[in-house]
């Protein structure tokens, strides 16, 4: 500018037809506003990315078809996949191969009335690392505001430990049940006996 200020600009030229003094006509944009509105969204998306890798849950940005578009390094250890074999692939290979058939279904109604929601009330959900062992999960989604493309972010929590303390309750519980039941058979048998005894004798 006249001032000396610098300002990004997009320039266009164009040669005018017949003008025999080789005249052209410039023309010359201030891009300024969309150079802020770039370095902004970049920003924005260094920032999320930072959020991602300080989550200790997997974290995969997924859009409305399916595909993987970003994950962070928890997700890799999960799925035992490298970031460059998650990104691009179909959320649909992480799937079990039992609950696969109704996967697309499942992502279009959730797509049809998007909201946060935490997945697999009162059901059992699973998840399948790149070598094809099976774990149980859950799993949060969260349509990402002003994301045109149908973007969600999905949260995912191994619960094997979870699930086998549970198992181990369980069990516990039982064998305390069956020993009590145990106890009061012997109990009963005992008293059966000591009222069949006749009296001074014992």
């Amino acid at each position: 500018r006249g001032d000396g200020t610098i300002f990004p600009v997009e320039i266009g030229l164009n040669p005018l037809q017949g003008a025999a003094t080789g005249l052209v006509l410039a023309s010359i944009i201030d891009i300024s506003a969309r150079k802020h509105a770039e370095r902004e969204l970049a920003l924005r998306e260094q920032r999320m990315r930072e959020m991602l890798e300080a989550a200790p849950a997997g974290m995969m940005v997924v859009n409305r078809q399916g595909f993987i578009e970003l994950v962070n390094t928890q997700a890799e250890r999960l799925f035992d996949l490298r970031r460059d074999q998650l990104i691009g692939m179909s959320i649909d290979a992480l799937v079990p191969d039992h609950v696969r058939p109704g996967h697309a279904a499942n992502r279009e109604r959730f797509h049809a009335n998007p909201s946060v929601r935490a997945m697999g009330h009162g059901r059992d959900l699973w998840a399948k690392r790149g070598d094809g062992t099976v774990f149980p999960v859950e799993i949060g989604l969260n349509p990402l505001k002003g994301a045109s493309s149908g973007l969600v972010l999905a949260s995912v929590i191994d619960i094997s430990a979870r699930k086998q303390a549970e198992a181990a309750l369980r069990d516990s519980e039982l064998r305390m049940r069956e020993s009590t039941q145990r106890l009061e058979a012997d109990h009963a048998v005992l008293d059966a006996i000591l009222r069949a005894v006749p009296a001074g004798i014992v």
